[in-house]
């Protein structure tokens, strides 16, 4: 066995499809403090659909408060129908998360995936910021990534003019609590 763990490739039109899917949803929330737009298609276990992008809360005087990743999104929405499933994300799963250059570590996408036993990762475009540490932490934990091909334009459209439109916070206090 190779000490490298190997990142697949899929140029499937049924991943494709899943991909463009991700996208439109990453579209219909642009984060309003310039982070990278992420879109996120779940397909759980027991056949539930999920659906989740990035998301940036605005506190009372209108200053961003808390942002909840793709992928963690989707993962609380799934809750046990996470394990063992399929997750399609627009971008490479993060494998680090600080909180304002502090100390504080936020668990990372990368340990939501690993936690909730999500089977196989299905990537659009790897992250440049992280240099495949995301890919390589989740092989290591033994989940199956895919490259799937031809989308990094289209991804990357994503983040050349984001709006600012904040999420009201009020709709998500659940998930923030538990986060």
């Amino acid at each position: 066995m190779s000490s490298e763990l190997e990142l697949e490739f899929s140029g499937l039109a049924t991943d494709k499809i899943w991909m463009r899917q991700c996208i439109e949803i990453a579209k219909s929330n642009v984060d309003p403090i310039g982070n990278k737009t992420v879109g996120a298609v779940m397909m759980g276990f027991s056949r539930g659909l999920y659906t989740g992008c990035r998301h940036t809360f605005i506190n009372h005087n209108n200053v961003p408060h808390k942002t909840i990743h793709a992928e963690q999104f989707i993962i609380w929405e799934a809750g046990e129908d996470a394990r063992g499933a399929e997750l399609y994300v627009t971008m490479e799963p993060c494998a680090k998360r600080w909180h304002n250059n502090s100390n504080y570590h936020y668990p990372s996408c990368v340990e939501y995936i690993i936690r909730a036993g999500i089977k196989k990762v299905y990537i659009g475009k790897l992250d440049k910021d992280f240099g495949g540490g995301g890919v390589q932490a989740l092989l290591k934990a033994g989940v199956q990534v895919v490259h799937v091909l031809g989308m990094e334009k289209d991804i990357a459209a994503l983040n050349e003019n984001q709006r600012v439109e904040p999420i009201v916070q009020e709709e998500f206090k659940e998930f923030i609590n538990e986060v």
